[in-house]
């Protein structure tokens, strides 16, 4: 499966901050064929949810938060996330 990598956006965006960070944790997940239960993306709410609060422990939990980030911009990374 191929990894697909948006990039930076090149100016000040919050979506920047953590590319680097959900680049690398999606190449592990790959590698390491670990299945994901949920996957919750959004922006700074998501970013501070505490999902363990919620899910049992033994789900798979995926936060593509991003505090500060906006639509246009999570559209973007949508399908690298």
């Amino acid at each position: 499966m191929e990894i697909i990598k948006p990039g930076n956006f090149g100016k000040t965006v919050a979506a920047d901050t953590r590319r680097s960070e959900f680049d690398f944790s999606n190449e592990q997940f790959l590698v390491t064929n670990r299945k994901i239960d949920l996957l919750f993306i959004g922006d700074s709410i998501t970013h501070y949810w505490t999902q363990q609060a919620y899910f049992s422990s033994d789900k798979c939990i995926v936060n593509r938060g991003i505090g500060g980030d906006s639509t246009p911009y999570l559209l973007r990374r949508f399908d690298a996330d």
